[in-house]
């Protein structure tokens, strides 16, 4: 019996299993998310990332001054470029957190690692005024979208295997519950054919009682009698 209730027991932590790994997953994602927050509000306050946000590098795809920037066709000028070497060292406190959460999602992580290298890229030719503020802008947008794009894909490939180890794991599951109950079914029929038995034993007993013999002996005038 208790080997029954091992199976029962295995049974319903093995169906834990695959819902603690999402879990951990959305935990880590959501605890990247609010260091990722606070970064960001924290270099956004200064001049030098305020500076290159509005006169030269849009911050993201729904910024207001995005398209503008990119139809600007201005070189950048020593005040932005000194901006700009602030900016990038402020903004690799912000990439190092992504990157520490790249052992959940090293898919992901290696794209975007792809991409901070080429966007760096891009700021060393603005710094070099070998390209201009424009075509900056316009080489961001189009690294930006090519990342997203990316991970979209390798996150939608991650969804659909995991909803197929999910149905995997559930069909795993159901076989498990199936065959313990059905084994602790056997066990409680095996003792109910015991008792039944024994049951059936007992009457047959009171039904057919065994045939008796009696001798008697007699000493003198004591008689004593046996039966067997």
């Amino acid at each position: 019996m208790k080997k029954l209730w091992l199976l029962l027991l295995i049974a319903a932590l093995s169906s834990g299993c695959a819902l603690n790994q999402v879990n951990l997953s959305e935990q880590k994602n959501a605890e990247m998310k609010q260091r990722l927050a606070a970064c960001e509000n924290e270099i956004r306050t200064t001049p030098a990332v305020q500076l290159i946000d509005g006169e030269v590098i849009f911050n993201t795809l729904e910024s207001a001054n995005r398209v503008v920037l990119m139809a600007s066709t201005s070189r950048i000028n020593d005040r932005q470029a000194n901006a700009l070497v602030e900016y990038v060292q402020l903004t690799q406190k912000c990439r190092q957190i992504t990157l520490e959460y790249g052992q959940y999602w090293p898919a992901q992580t290696a794209e975007q690692r792809r991409y901070y290298g080429d966007i760096d890229t891009t700021y060393a030719k603005l710094l070099s005024r070998e390209i201009t503020i424009g075509q900056a802008n316009r080489e961001k947008s189009e690294k930006v979208n090519k990342m997203l794009t990316v991970i979209d894909s390798i996150n939608q490939r991650a969804r659909d295997a995991q909803e197929s180890q999910n149905r995997q794991a559930d069909s795993q599951n159901r076989a498990n519950w199936a065959n313990a109950l059905q084994r602790m079914g056997q066990a409680f029929g095996n003792n109910a054919q015991y008792y039944q038995n024994q049951n059936n034993q007992l009457i047959n007993n009171n039904q057919n009682p065994a045939p008796t013999t009696t001798r008697c002996n007699q000493w003198g005038s004591q008689i004593n009698c046996t039966t067997q």
